[in-house]
Protein backbone atom coordinates (compact mmCIF):
# COMPACT_ATOMS: atom_id res chain seq x y z
CA UNK A 1 0.00 0.00 0.00
CA UNK A 2 2.85 2.27 0.73
CA UNK A 3 4.02 1.53 -2.13
CA UNK A 4 0.99 2.53 -4.34
CA UNK A 5 0.30 5.47 -1.96
CA UNK A 6 4.15 6.64 -3.34
CA UNK A 7 3.09 6.38 -6.93
CA UNK A 8 -0.07 8.30 -6.11
CA UNK A 9 1.56 11.46 -5.53
CA UNK A 10 4.17 11.08 -8.34
CA UNK A 11 1.72 10.67 -10.17
CA UNK A 12 -0.75 13.12 -9.86
CA UNK A 13 1.93 15.70 -9.71
CA UNK A 14 2.71 14.60 -13.60
CA UNK A 15 -0.61 14.44 -14.38
CA UNK A 16 -1.07 17.84 -14.42
CA UNK A 17 1.88 18.46 -16.80
CA UNK A 18 0.59 16.28 -19.16
CA UNK A 19 -3.50 17.55 -19.45
CA UNK A 20 -1.48 21.14 -20.56
CA UNK A 21 0.44 18.92 -23.36
CA UNK A 22 -3.12 17.51 -24.48
CA UNK A 23 -4.65 20.29 -24.43
CA UNK A 24 -2.08 22.02 -26.72
CA UNK A 25 -2.06 19.44 -28.92
CA UNK A 26 -5.69 19.21 -29.25
CA UNK A 27 -5.22 22.85 -30.92
CA UNK A 28 -2.84 21.43 -33.43
CA UNK A 29 -3.96 17.59 -34.04
CA UNK A 30 -7.65 18.63 -34.19
CA UNK A 31 -7.90 14.93 -32.67
CA UNK A 32 -8.70 16.06 -29.07
CA UNK A 33 -11.51 13.78 -28.61
CA UNK A 34 -8.77 10.39 -28.93
CA UNK A 35 -5.93 12.41 -26.47
CA UNK A 36 -8.85 12.95 -23.98
CA UNK A 37 -9.93 9.52 -24.24
CA UNK A 38 -6.36 8.26 -23.08
CA UNK A 39 -6.24 11.04 -20.39
CA UNK A 40 -9.09 9.94 -19.21
CA UNK A 41 -7.54 6.05 -18.79
CA UNK A 42 -4.75 7.91 -17.15
CA UNK A 43 -6.09 9.63 -14.38
CA UNK A 44 -8.13 5.88 -13.93
CA UNK A 45 -4.74 4.62 -12.95
CA UNK A 46 -4.27 7.48 -10.33
CA UNK A 47 -7.79 7.00 -8.79
CA UNK A 48 -7.22 3.42 -8.74
CA UNK A 49 -3.78 3.90 -6.74
CA UNK A 50 -5.47 7.21 -4.47
CA UNK A 51 -8.84 5.48 -3.32
CA UNK A 52 -8.87 2.18 -0.86
CA UNK A 53 -9.37 0.10 -3.41
CA UNK A 54 -6.67 -2.52 -2.99
CA UNK A 55 -7.43 -1.76 0.60
CA UNK A 56 -10.01 -3.81 0.32
CA UNK A 57 -8.27 -6.89 -0.66
CA UNK A 58 -5.83 -8.98 1.99
CA UNK A 59 -2.70 -8.22 1.44
CA UNK A 60 -1.56 -11.69 1.00
CA UNK A 61 -3.89 -12.42 -1.66
CA UNK A 62 -2.90 -9.57 -3.93
CA UNK A 63 0.19 -8.11 -2.50
CA UNK A 64 2.62 -9.24 -5.39
CA UNK A 65 0.28 -8.00 -7.82
CA UNK A 66 -0.22 -5.00 -6.34
CA UNK A 67 3.30 -4.13 -5.93
CA UNK A 68 4.34 -5.07 -9.62
CA UNK A 69 1.26 -2.95 -11.34
CA UNK A 70 2.39 0.38 -8.92
CA UNK A 71 5.69 0.04 -10.05
CA UNK A 72 4.32 0.14 -13.79
CA UNK A 73 2.57 3.21 -12.65
CA UNK A 74 5.77 4.73 -11.10
CA UNK A 75 7.60 4.31 -14.08
CA UNK A 76 4.47 5.93 -16.36
CA UNK A 77 4.93 9.15 -13.22
CA UNK A 78 8.40 9.31 -13.72
CA UNK A 79 8.18 9.07 -17.61
CA UNK A 80 5.08 11.79 -17.74
CA UNK A 81 7.27 14.03 -14.96
CA UNK A 82 10.18 13.76 -18.02
CA UNK A 83 7.92 14.55 -20.89
CA UNK A 84 6.75 17.58 -18.81
CA UNK A 85 10.11 18.77 -18.50
CA UNK A 86 10.89 18.92 -22.30
CA UNK A 87 7.44 20.17 -22.74
CA UNK A 88 8.54 23.35 -20.60
CA UNK A 89 11.36 23.63 -22.82
CA UNK A 90 9.66 24.04 -26.88
CA UNK A 91 6.99 23.26 -28.52
CA UNK A 92 8.58 20.56 -30.45
CA UNK A 93 10.11 19.11 -27.50
CA UNK A 94 7.53 16.75 -26.91
CA UNK A 95 6.20 15.56 -30.37
CA UNK A 96 2.54 14.29 -30.64
CA UNK A 97 3.64 10.32 -30.80
CA UNK A 98 5.08 10.85 -27.76
CA UNK A 99 2.34 12.12 -25.45
CA UNK A 100 0.35 9.41 -27.12
CA UNK A 101 2.39 6.83 -26.73
CA UNK A 102 2.68 7.70 -22.68
CA UNK A 103 -1.06 8.15 -22.90
CA UNK A 104 -1.70 4.57 -24.42
CA UNK A 105 0.77 3.00 -21.43
CA UNK A 106 -2.02 4.52 -19.24
CA UNK A 107 -4.97 3.02 -21.37
CA UNK A 108 -3.15 -0.46 -20.73
CA UNK A 109 -1.82 -0.27 -17.38
CA UNK A 110 -5.46 0.83 -16.67
CA UNK A 111 -7.17 -2.14 -17.90
CA UNK A 112 -4.45 -4.43 -16.45
CA UNK A 113 -4.95 -2.88 -12.74
CA UNK A 114 -5.29 -5.94 -10.03
CA UNK A 115 -8.48 -7.29 -9.39
CA UNK A 116 -9.51 -8.60 -5.76
CA UNK A 117 -9.38 -12.05 -5.91
CA UNK A 118 -10.34 -12.62 -2.25
CA UNK A 119 -14.35 -11.90 -1.70
CA UNK A 120 -15.58 -8.48 -2.24
CA UNK A 121 -19.27 -7.16 -1.22
CA UNK A 122 -20.86 -7.40 -4.43
CA UNK A 123 -23.58 -5.16 -3.19
CA UNK A 124 -20.44 -2.57 -3.17
CA UNK A 125 -21.20 -0.73 -6.62
CA UNK A 126 -18.61 -1.55 -9.42
CA UNK A 127 -18.60 2.98 -9.93
CA UNK A 128 -16.54 3.13 -6.52
CA UNK A 129 -13.66 1.80 -8.12
CA UNK A 130 -13.68 3.93 -10.88
CA UNK A 131 -16.14 7.08 -10.34
CA UNK A 132 -12.98 9.68 -9.26
CA UNK A 133 -13.57 12.90 -7.75
CA UNK A 134 -16.12 12.72 -4.64
CA UNK A 135 -19.39 14.28 -5.66
CA UNK A 136 -18.42 17.06 -3.11
CA UNK A 137 -15.38 17.98 -5.10
CA UNK A 138 -17.33 18.73 -8.41
CA UNK A 139 -19.18 21.79 -8.76
CA UNK A 140 -22.20 22.67 -11.13
CA UNK A 141 -23.64 19.68 -11.02
CA UNK A 142 -26.46 20.39 -8.65
CA UNK A 143 -28.96 21.48 -11.16
CA UNK A 144 -28.30 18.78 -13.85
CA UNK A 145 -29.09 16.39 -10.88
CA UNK A 146 -32.58 18.37 -10.36
CA UNK A 147 -32.89 18.33 -14.29
CA UNK A 148 -32.30 14.78 -14.49
CA UNK A 149 -34.61 13.76 -11.39
CA UNK A 150 -37.03 15.63 -12.62
CA UNK A 151 -36.70 13.50 -16.05
CA UNK A 152 -36.66 10.53 -14.07
CA UNK A 153 -40.29 11.33 -12.58
CA UNK A 154 -41.85 13.86 -14.05
CA UNK A 155 -44.99 12.57 -16.06
CA UNK A 156 -44.05 13.70 -19.34
CA UNK A 157 -47.10 12.47 -21.01
CA UNK A 158 -49.65 13.81 -18.75
CA UNK A 159 -51.10 9.86 -18.20
CA UNK A 160 -50.90 7.65 -15.30
CA UNK A 161 -50.31 4.88 -16.98
CA UNK A 162 -47.60 6.60 -19.53
CA UNK A 163 -45.59 7.40 -16.19
CA UNK A 164 -45.86 4.24 -14.45
CA UNK A 165 -43.84 2.56 -17.47
CA UNK A 166 -40.28 1.47 -17.43
CA UNK A 167 -38.59 4.85 -18.52
CA UNK A 168 -34.70 5.37 -19.26
CA UNK A 169 -32.77 8.01 -19.42
CA UNK A 170 -29.17 8.18 -21.08
CA UNK A 171 -26.72 10.89 -19.26
CA UNK A 172 -23.93 11.31 -22.25
CA UNK A 173 -20.45 13.27 -22.64
CA UNK A 174 -16.82 13.63 -23.07
CA UNK A 175 -14.90 12.04 -20.91
CA UNK A 176 -14.11 13.66 -17.56
CA UNK A 177 -17.01 15.51 -17.41
CA UNK A 178 -18.56 13.76 -14.00
CA UNK A 179 -21.28 12.01 -15.56
CA UNK A 180 -20.62 8.61 -13.31
CA UNK A 181 -20.42 11.14 -10.32
CA UNK A 182 -23.87 12.83 -11.91
CA UNK A 183 -25.41 9.54 -11.65
CA UNK A 184 -24.46 8.70 -8.39
CA UNK A 185 -25.97 12.03 -6.78
CA UNK A 186 -29.33 11.27 -8.87
CA UNK A 187 -29.25 7.08 -7.38
CA UNK A 188 -28.38 8.50 -4.03
CA UNK A 189 -31.18 11.12 -3.78
CA UNK A 190 -33.89 8.96 -5.53
CA UNK A 191 -33.12 5.25 -3.88
CA UNK A 192 -35.49 5.64 -1.13
CA UNK A 193 -37.82 6.05 -3.25
CA UNK A 194 -37.67 2.26 -4.94
CA UNK A 195 -37.91 -1.13 -3.39
CA UNK A 196 -34.63 -2.06 -4.81
CA UNK A 197 -31.69 -0.96 -6.62
CA UNK A 198 -28.58 -1.80 -8.46
CA UNK A 199 -25.72 0.56 -9.43
CA UNK A 200 -23.51 -1.07 -11.92
CA UNK A 201 -20.26 -0.17 -14.34
CA UNK A 202 -20.12 -2.08 -17.64
CA UNK A 203 -16.26 -1.19 -18.70
CA UNK A 204 -14.81 -0.50 -21.84
CA UNK A 205 -12.79 -3.47 -22.96
CA UNK A 206 -14.26 -6.48 -23.54
CA UNK A 207 -16.43 -5.84 -21.28
CA UNK A 208 -17.44 -8.87 -18.47
CA UNK A 209 -21.49 -9.47 -18.74
CA UNK A 210 -21.59 -11.75 -16.78
CA UNK A 211 -20.11 -10.08 -13.77
CA UNK A 212 -22.17 -7.42 -14.84
CA UNK A 213 -25.49 -9.01 -14.33
CA UNK A 214 -24.13 -11.20 -11.09
CA UNK A 215 -23.78 -7.83 -9.25
CA UNK A 216 -26.93 -6.62 -10.66
CA UNK A 217 -28.43 -9.43 -9.03
CA UNK A 218 -27.10 -9.24 -5.65
CA UNK A 219 -27.73 -5.57 -5.47
CA UNK A 220 -31.44 -6.19 -6.21
CA UNK A 221 -31.28 -9.51 -3.83
CA UNK A 222 -31.30 -8.31 -0.56
CA UNK A 223 -31.01 -11.69 0.65
CA UNK A 224 -28.36 -12.72 -1.51
CA UNK A 225 -30.11 -15.98 -3.17
CA UNK A 226 -27.98 -16.06 -5.97
CA UNK A 227 -24.61 -16.87 -4.14
CA UNK A 228 -24.07 -20.03 -6.09
CA UNK A 229 -24.31 -18.48 -9.21
CA UNK A 230 -21.87 -15.75 -7.77
CA UNK A 231 -19.48 -18.86 -7.16
CA UNK A 232 -19.21 -19.96 -11.26
CA UNK A 233 -16.35 -18.71 -13.51
CA UNK A 234 -18.39 -15.83 -16.11
CA UNK A 235 -18.95 -17.95 -19.08
CA UNK A 236 -21.05 -17.78 -22.21
CA UNK A 237 -23.51 -20.12 -20.43
CA UNK A 238 -23.37 -18.64 -17.59
CA UNK A 239 -23.60 -15.15 -19.00
CA UNK A 240 -27.26 -16.43 -20.58
CA UNK A 241 -28.08 -18.29 -17.44
CA UNK A 242 -27.92 -14.87 -14.93
CA UNK A 243 -29.54 -12.72 -18.03
CA UNK A 244 -32.81 -15.60 -17.22
CA UNK A 245 -32.27 -15.33 -13.71
CA UNK A 246 -32.73 -11.41 -13.58
CA UNK A 247 -35.50 -11.51 -16.17
CA UNK A 248 -37.18 -14.23 -13.65
CA UNK A 249 -36.13 -12.50 -10.63
CA UNK A 250 -38.06 -8.83 -12.19
CA UNK A 251 -40.96 -10.88 -13.59
CA UNK A 252 -41.47 -12.63 -9.65
CA UNK A 253 -41.71 -9.36 -8.54
CA UNK A 254 -43.98 -7.30 -10.91
CA UNK A 255 -45.27 -5.00 -8.18
CA UNK A 256 -41.60 -4.10 -7.33
CA UNK A 257 -40.20 -0.58 -8.30
CA UNK A 258 -36.75 -0.69 -9.25
CA UNK A 259 -33.79 1.81 -9.58
CA UNK A 260 -30.63 0.41 -11.97
CA UNK A 261 -27.68 2.97 -12.88
CA UNK A 262 -25.57 1.29 -15.85
CA UNK A 263 -22.61 3.26 -15.67
CA UNK A 264 -20.20 3.61 -18.49
CA UNK A 265 -21.89 2.10 -21.54
CA UNK A 266 -19.68 2.09 -24.54
CA UNK A 267 -21.69 -0.01 -27.20
CA UNK A 268 -25.16 -0.61 -28.15
CA UNK A 269 -24.52 -4.92 -28.20
CA UNK A 270 -23.95 -4.49 -24.18
CA UNK A 271 -27.06 -2.19 -23.71
CA UNK A 272 -29.51 -4.64 -25.86
CA UNK A 273 -28.29 -7.66 -23.57
CA UNK A 274 -28.85 -5.48 -20.84
CA UNK A 275 -32.21 -3.95 -22.19
CA UNK A 276 -33.47 -7.98 -22.93
CA UNK A 277 -33.12 -9.14 -19.27
CA UNK A 278 -35.35 -5.77 -18.04
CA UNK A 279 -39.06 -6.86 -17.17
CA UNK A 280 -41.46 -3.99 -17.92
CA UNK A 281 -43.62 -4.26 -14.72
CA UNK A 282 -45.66 -0.80 -15.30
CA UNK A 283 -44.01 -0.20 -11.72
CA UNK A 284 -42.58 2.91 -12.72
CA UNK A 285 -39.02 1.85 -12.87
CA UNK A 286 -35.94 3.28 -13.71
CA UNK A 287 -33.05 3.16 -15.71
CA UNK A 288 -30.07 5.51 -16.00
CA UNK A 289 -27.45 4.86 -17.90
CA UNK A 290 -23.69 7.02 -18.84
CA UNK A 291 -22.21 6.51 -21.75
CA UNK A 292 -19.25 8.77 -24.11
CA UNK A 293 -21.30 7.08 -27.04
CA UNK A 294 -23.85 9.40 -28.54
CA UNK A 295 -25.61 7.03 -30.88
CA UNK A 296 -25.70 4.30 -28.01
CA UNK A 297 -27.45 7.12 -25.38
CA UNK A 298 -29.94 7.57 -28.46
CA UNK A 299 -30.83 3.67 -28.27
CA UNK A 300 -30.72 3.51 -24.86
CA UNK A 301 -33.56 6.24 -25.16
CA UNK A 302 -33.87 9.87 -23.58
CA UNK A 303 -30.25 10.99 -23.61
CA UNK A 304 -29.12 13.97 -21.73
CA UNK A 305 -26.11 15.82 -22.22
CA UNK A 306 -23.42 16.76 -19.64
CA UNK A 307 -21.82 19.83 -20.86
CA UNK A 308 -18.76 21.24 -19.32
CA UNK A 309 -18.33 23.86 -16.73
CA UNK A 310 -19.05 27.12 -17.01
CA UNK A 311 -16.31 29.66 -16.55
CA UNK A 312 -17.52 30.52 -13.17
CA UNK A 313 -17.83 26.80 -11.75
CA UNK A 314 -14.68 26.35 -13.24
CA UNK A 315 -12.75 29.16 -11.04
CA UNK A 316 -14.77 27.92 -8.11
CA UNK A 317 -13.75 23.64 -8.43
CA UNK A 318 -9.96 25.03 -9.35
CA UNK A 319 -9.69 27.67 -6.33
CA UNK A 320 -11.59 25.12 -3.87
CA UNK A 321 -8.91 22.06 -5.21
CA UNK A 322 -6.14 24.50 -4.24
CA UNK A 323 -7.47 26.14 -1.18
CA UNK A 324 -10.36 24.43 0.33
CA UNK A 325 -12.38 27.10 -0.25
CA UNK A 326 -13.51 29.12 -3.59
CA UNK A 327 -12.54 32.95 -1.87
CA UNK A 328 -10.85 34.41 -5.13
CA UNK A 329 -9.21 37.59 -2.45
CA UNK A 330 -6.40 34.57 -2.16
CA UNK A 331 -5.31 35.12 -5.55
CA UNK A 332 -3.26 38.48 -6.59
CA UNK A 333 -3.87 39.90 -9.99
CA UNK A 334 -1.09 38.56 -11.66
CA UNK A 335 -2.47 34.90 -10.07
CA UNK A 336 -5.74 34.88 -11.06
CA UNK A 337 -4.72 36.28 -14.61
CA UNK A 338 -3.14 32.98 -15.14
CA UNK A 339 -5.51 30.92 -13.32
CA UNK A 340 -7.92 32.03 -16.02
CA UNK A 341 -5.56 31.32 -18.60
CA UNK A 342 -4.83 27.93 -17.18
CA UNK A 343 -8.19 27.28 -16.64
CA UNK A 344 -9.17 28.45 -20.95
CA UNK A 345 -7.07 25.62 -21.47
CA UNK A 346 -9.00 23.22 -19.31
CA UNK A 347 -12.22 23.99 -21.33
CA UNK A 348 -14.79 23.36 -18.61
CA UNK A 349 -13.77 19.56 -18.32
CA UNK A 350 -13.38 18.62 -14.46
CA UNK A 351 -11.12 15.60 -14.67
CA UNK A 352 -8.57 18.50 -16.00
CA UNK A 353 -9.01 21.40 -13.73
CA UNK A 354 -8.85 18.97 -10.59
CA UNK A 355 -5.57 17.67 -12.08
CA UNK A 356 -3.96 20.96 -12.47
CA UNK A 357 -4.95 22.32 -9.38
CA UNK A 358 -3.10 19.28 -7.96
CA UNK A 359 -0.02 20.18 -9.56
CA UNK A 360 -0.53 23.72 -8.12
CA UNK A 361 -1.73 23.31 -5.32
CA UNK A 362 1.97 22.17 -3.62
CA UNK A 363 3.50 25.70 -5.28
CA UNK A 364 0.82 28.53 -4.03
CA UNK A 365 2.72 31.56 -4.31
CA UNK A 366 5.12 30.08 -6.61
CA UNK A 367 4.96 32.56 -9.49
CA UNK A 368 7.25 31.25 -12.24
CA UNK A 369 5.50 27.38 -11.36
CA UNK A 370 1.93 29.09 -12.20
CA UNK A 371 3.39 31.16 -15.32
CA UNK A 372 4.69 27.44 -16.56
CA UNK A 373 1.49 25.85 -16.08
CA UNK A 374 0.30 27.74 -19.24
CA UNK A 375 3.45 28.89 -20.63
CA UNK A 376 3.77 25.25 -23.43
CA UNK A 377 3.09 28.04 -26.92
CA UNK A 378 5.05 30.79 -27.03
Amino acid sequence: METAMAATCSALSSLGDIMLVVREEEEETREGGAVELLAAELTAVHAALRDDYLADVPPARLDEQAKAWSGHARELACDAALLARRADGSPDAAPAETVKALLERAADLSRRRPRPTAAVDPRRPAAAVDAGPPATEIVGLDAAKDDLIKKLCDDVDGDEQSEQRLKTVSIVGAAGLGKTTLAKMVYDTLRPRFDCGAFVSVSAINPDMAMVFMRMLRQLDDDDKHESVGGEEPSVSGEAQLVDQLSKFLRDRRYVQYLIVIDDLWDKPSWEMIKHALVENYCGSRIITTTRNFSVADQAGMPYELKPLSAENSKILFLQRIFGHDNKICLDDEFAEVADKILKKCDGVPIAILALASLLAGKIGDKKEWGRAHAFRR
